[in-house]
């Protein structure tokens, strides 16, 4: 893929990811830390791509009876939602991690489900 760009890319492209991410919460005094933590497959999968999500790493700071709990994000950066399979939760993928675009055109050089 040229760049890992949005723009590269489109809804039902079907894309091969290196990994995805899960979300952790680690308990640190005073203030916690909510972020996304990557994981790798061992050998690249296969998927259509279905959504873009904004995505922030942050802290949080719990609050009592008077103050409300606060969450403050630190950084935002956006991922792409994939479907593995039919019948599969659909992962968050960051765009660094989708190593590149299977070729869908026939031999006319259009894509099948493109106008």
């Amino acid at each position: 893929m040229k760049g890992n760009q949005m723009s590269d890319l489109r809804f039902g492209d079907v894309v091969i990811v290196k990994g995805g991410l899960d979300r952790k919460f680690r308990v640190r005094t005073p203030k916690n830390i909510k972020e996304w933590d990557r994981y790798e497959f061992k050998q690249p999968r296969t998927g259509i791509l279905i959504g873009f999500r904004t995505l922030t790493n942050g802290t949080i700071t719990y609050g009592s009876y008077d103050e409300p709990t606060e969450y403050r994000p630190t950084e935002h950066f956006k991922a792409a939602l994939v479907a593995l399979g039919p019948r599969t939760k659909p992962i968050l993928v960051r765009l660094e991690d989708i190593a590149n675009e299977i070729d869908m055109t026939d031999d006319h050089g259009d894509h099948p489900d493109r106008p």
